[in-house]
């Protein structure tokens, strides 16, 4: 059984909302990376989790950094490079919608209750 839903895209100053195949054993972020991805980023919310999972890059800090972040907190990197997949997920560790809207909501600092 397939399950779809959306994961956030970054790289540079673009974030671009995409659907994946997040059922068990798909590896969709390795997919859209290109390579296995490195954990760079969590945040949470009353939602759930958004994880940052960025490329080999981030060790290496050898393309620009990724612009559209939220605030700084003590669970992520200082400057995030290349390219990024956030993907969020309930208290189950399940992977969940992450809209665009919603990133960028988290992106102004926004933290909310409700489902969007």
């Amino acid at each position: 059984m397939t399950t779809l839903t959306s994961v956030v895209v970054l790289e540079g100053a673009s974030a671009t909302q995409v659907n994946v195949d997040a059922s068990p054993g798909v590896a969709f972020c390795d997919e859209i990376l290109g390579e296995s991805p490195r954990f760079v980023a969590s945040w949470q919310d009353a939602t759930g989790i958004v994880v940052l999972a960025g490329t080999r890059a981030q060790d290496e800090a050898s393309l620009p950094p990724v612009q559209r972040l939220p605030p700084p907190s003590s669970h992520r990197e200082p400057v995030v490079y290349g390219k990024a997949v956030a993907v969020r997920t309930d208290e189950a560790g399940d992977v969940v919608d992450l809209t665009l809207e919603r990133y960028e909501r988290l992106c102004a600092g926004v933290t909310e209750n409700t489902e969007y």
